[in-house]
């Protein structure tokens, strides 16, 4: 589970053998196993994330939401994903 918001947690893939999702990521503080090859665009997709309303940082480095779709994740990455949240 990914914790996105304040009380909101995703499951990002369902839980399979470690071969299919061979990839190790960090996901806000969060291991994750990850397909090969996946993309910030998939990943955020997968999360149920609009691409237009997160901000994406991958290893201490913020990655323009154009690069998305073609950013791809490598094994031991460390994202932060934040999102904006209304209110008073």
């Amino acid at each position: 589970m990914i914790e996105i918001a304040r009380n909101q947690s995703v499951a990002l893939f369902p839980q399979k053998d470690k071969e299919d999702y061979p990839v190790e990521i960090v996901v806000n503080d969060q291991k994750q196993q990850v397909p090969e090859g996946i993309t910030v665009a998939e990943l955020l997709e997968r999360l149920k994330l609009s691409k237009s309303l997160v901000a994406v940082e991958v290893n201490l480095q913020v990655v323009p939401h154009q690069q998305y779709g073609e950013y791809r994740l490598k094994p031991g990455d460390r994202l932060e994903i934040v999102t904006l949240v209304g209110g008073g």
